[in-house]
C-alpha cells in the first residue's frame, strides 16, 4: 500500500535513517511513474517525500530535482513551490559561501523564476550580481526587492546606488 510506504518513509526520515527512506521511495517513484492512472498529486507527494529524505541525507541537489519534478506534477501546490524555492535559496547561499558564484547565481535565478516576489531571492541575487561586477543585472532584482517589501530602506537604497554608480549613473544614484 502506497500510504503505508509513505508513512514508513516519513518514520525513517524522522529517525535519522534517510538512506532507508530513499531506498523505499526511489522504487516507489519509478513504479508510480509506470502505473497508468496514478494521480499526479500522489506522484508529487511521493517525490516530495523523497526530496525530504535527500535533504536529511545531505543531498540538497537531489532534493531540488525531486521537488522540481513534484512541482511539475502538482503545479497548483503552493507548499511544494515554497519548499523548492527555499531549497534553491539554501543551495545558492551555500554555493556562494564556498566561492562557487556561478552555481550560486544559477540557484538564485531559478528560485526567483519560481517566486519572482521573493524578498530573499531578489536581495541575494542583486548582491551577488554586484559582487560579480554585473551591475546592469543587479538593478532589476534590487528594485524588485524594494517593491516586494513595499518600502525603500537604507540597505536597498545603498545597494541600488552602488549599482547605479558602477554603471556610471552617478546622478541617478544620488536621487
Amino acid at each position: 500500500d502506497v500510504g503505508v510506504q509513505i508513512k514508513l518513509a516519513q518514520l525513517y526520515t524522522l529517525q535519522k535513517q534517510p538512506k532507508k527512506s530513499i531506498n523505499l521511495l526511489e522504487p516507489l517513484v519509478s513504479a508510480l511513474a509506470r502505473k497508468e492512472g496514478t494521480a499526479p498529486e500522489l506522484r508529487a507527494k511521493v517525490r516530495a517525500m523523497l526530496g525530504f529524505a535527500f535533504i536529511a541525507a545531505g543531498r540538497g541537489l537531489e532534493r531540488a530535482a525531486a521537488l522540481e519534478e513534484a512541482s511539475k506534477l502538482d503545479a497548483k501546490n503552493a507548499e511544494l513551490k515554497q519548499s523548492l524555492t527555499n531549497n534553491l535559496l539554501a543551495l545558492g547561499v551555500d554555493a556562494g559561501v564556498k566561492g562557487k558564484l556561478e552555481d550560486a547565481e544559477k540557484f538564485l535565478v531559478r528560485a526567483r523564476q519560481i517566486d519572482p516576489k521573493s524578498v530573499i531571492a531578489n536581495r541575494n541575487l542583486g548582491v551577488l550580481y554586484l559582487l560579480r561586477k554585473k551591475a546592469d543585472k543587479a538593478l532589476e532584482p534590487l528594485s524588485a526587492w524594494q517593491q516586494a517589501t513595499g518600502r525603500s530602506d537604507r540597505d536597498s537604497n545603498l545597494l541600488l546606488a552602488r549599482a547605479q554608480m558602477m554603471l556610471g549613473k552617478s546622478a541617478d544614484a544620488v536621487q
